[in-house]
């Protein structure tokens, strides 16, 4: 038996229509098992059509292709002027997202 404890996915979109900013805090762990809530929250932004849009990433302690992917499928579903900014990525976050040549589509921001 392990005592490896796991930290459980969570999200929090705040959003609505006609209001310029959406934010999204993620915490835990980001993997495929959060794929389903990822997907609700890219609804709600592209129903939503904010100008900008802010992903919290701070309290992400594990990172694998999944957040790259939500980053993607966020970006695909807004207008191609709308502002995506990955808010407090941890070391190994920026670095996903660095490898898989996120800095492309996303703006990353450390304060």
């Amino acid at each position: 038996m392990s005592g490896a404890t796991t930290d459980p996915f969570s999200i929090a979109t705040h959003t609505s229509p006609g209001q310029p900013c959406a934010t999204i805090v993620l915490s835990g762990e980001l993997d495929i098992a959060a794929r389903e809530q990822l997907d609700g929250a890219v609804q709600q932004l592209a129903d939503a059509r904010p100008g900008m849009v802010i992903v919290d990433v701070a309290a992400v302690t594990f990172v694998g292709s999944d957040l790259p992917n939500f980053l993607l499928n966020i970006r695909q579903s807004l207008p191609a002027e709308t502002v995506l900014v990955v808010s407090q990525p941890s070391p190994s976050t920026a670095w996903v997202l660095h490898l898989t040549e996120m800095t492309k589509v996303v703006d990353l921001c450390f304060a």
